[in-house]
C-alpha cells in the first residue's frame, strides 16, 4: 500500500511534464545488490543517498552500488538485528531506524556506529510485548517520536551536547529522556483487546 501511494503522488506531481519528457525507471533487485526483496520503508536523506529498510539488513544506494549493514554479534555498535521496519532523518541529519523485535536505533554515519535505545514496552499485567516500530517523527522542539504497533507511542529527548558528538556507549538511553505518551482511549469492544498504533503526523505548527 505504501508503494501505491508513492506512485500516485509522483504522477500527480508530474502530470504537466509527462508529455514533455520521458521518464526513466530503474529496477533494483537482489541481482543489483539489494540484500533482500521484502522492503518495509525507504528514505532519501539530504545528502542524496537512498536508504532501504529490508527484512535482511539496512541498505544504502548511491545511484550505482549498494552498501549493506547487518547484525554482528561481536560488535556492540552494530545493527541490533536484521529486520529494519522504519527510517527517519531528523533536523540534525541523524538517521533513526525502527526495528522488528528490537530497540530503536540511531546510526552515526560519521563513525559507522549504531546506538540502541530500549523502549519500555509493557502490557497492563507486566507482560512484555514484542517490538514492531512502524514510524519515527520529530516535533518542533527536536523530540523524537516513536510509534510501536502494539506497544504505544514514545517521546525521546536527547541532550544538547549530542549535537556535537554521541557518547561512547552502545546503549546511551540512560543519558537521554524517554517517556511513553498516553492517550485517552475508549473501552475496548472485546475483553482483552489491545490498542494498536500505526502512524503519526507532524502538523505545520510542529505539533504531533
Amino acid at each position: 500500500m505504501k508503494f501505491r501511494v508513492i506512485l500516485i503522488l509522483f504522477f500527480a506531481s508530474y502530470v504537466p511534464e509527462i508529455h514533455s519528457q520521458q521518464l526513466a525507471l530503474e529496477r533494483l533487485t537482489i541481482d543489483e545488490g539489494l540484500s533482500q526483496g521484502m522492503i518495509f520503508d525507504m528514505l532519501q536523506t539530504r545528502d542524496g543517498f537512498l536508504w532501504i529498510a529490508t527484512k535482511d539488513g539496512l541498505n544504502r544506494y548511491d545511484g550505482y552500488n549498494f552498501k549493506t549493514w547487518s547484525h554482528n554479534s561481536g560488535n556492540p555498535f552494530s545493527l541490533a538485528n536484521n529486520t529494519v521496519t522504519a527510517l527517519f532523518e531528523d533536523s540534525q541529519s541523524r538517521l533513526w531506524i525502527g526495528m522488528k523485535e528490537e530497540d530503536l536505533q540511531l546510526f552515526d554515519r560519521k563513525t559507522d556506529r549504531f546506538y540502541h535505545f530500549h523502549l519500555p514496552i509493557l502490557l497492563n499485567k507486566g507482560t512484555q510485548l514484542e517490538y514492531d516500530i512502524r514510524q519515527i517523527a520529530e516535533d518542533a522542539s527536536g523530540n523524537i517520536w516513536v510509534v510501536n504497533r502494539g506497544g504505544g507511542v514514545f517521546r525521546l529527548s536527547l541532550p544538547d551536547e549530542w549535537k556535537n558528538a554521541l557518547p561512547d556507549t552502545p546503549e546511551p538511553g540512560s543519558l537521554a529522556t524517554l517517556k511513553q505518551v498516553l492517550f485517552p482511549v475508549l473501552q475496548p469492544s472485546e475483553p482483552g483487546a489491545i490498542e494498536e498504533f500505526q502512524a503519526i503526523l507532524t502538523a505545520q505548527d510542529g505539533s504531533i
